[in-house]
């Protein structure tokens, strides 16, 4: 007869650590007069940008998400994660240079850690992961001997 599988508390612990390190977050605006050298960045276009850079990326672009690498005062060169289209599809990219015309951005901003959705994001996770290992782990996530390993159980 099979035993039923039981997820350790260590298991447990692994899970809800790996959710901590991911983190949930915002994109804070910034003035497109300091865009950051080799941060992540994302830069909304506006309308007329749009058709600036279809050439590069295609039609349709609504934002594009990366690194900038290099800046003067017509604009700057962007290397390329991700375009997101007007319709909301998002298309990822490999890093591949855009030159962005200062007169195409719409606005510039940062990614930004939000503590307070990675903290709720993390909490409902660990939450569920203790639910599950109680309800597989026989109602105890430290086994039934309170986490020893006694010998004699079967």
């Amino acid at each position: 007869m099979r035993r039923p599988v039981r997820p350790s508390f260590s298991a447990v612990a692994v899970s809800a650590a790996a959710v901590l390190t991911v983190g949930c977050y915002t994109y804070t605006p910034i003035s497109s007069s300091a865009v950051p050298a080799n941060q992540k960045t994302r830069v909304n276009l506006t309308e007329e940008g749009s058709f600036a850079v279809a050439r590069f990326i295609g039609p349709y672009g609504n934002s594009l998400d990366g690194r900038i690498t290099q800046t003067d005062d017509s604009g700057f060169v962007m290397a390329v994660s991700q375009v997101t289209r007007r319709t909301g599809v998002e298309e990822s990219w490999r890093g591949e240079p855009v030159r962005v015309p200062r007169s195409a951005v719409a606005s510039v901003s940062m990614p930004k850690l939000s503590r307070t959705r990675s903290a709720l994001v993390a909490g409902g996770v660990i939450a569920v992961a203790l639910g599950l290992a109680t309800t597989l782990g026989g109602g105890s996530i430290l086994g039934r001997n309170g986490g020893s390993t006694g010998s004699g159980q079967k």
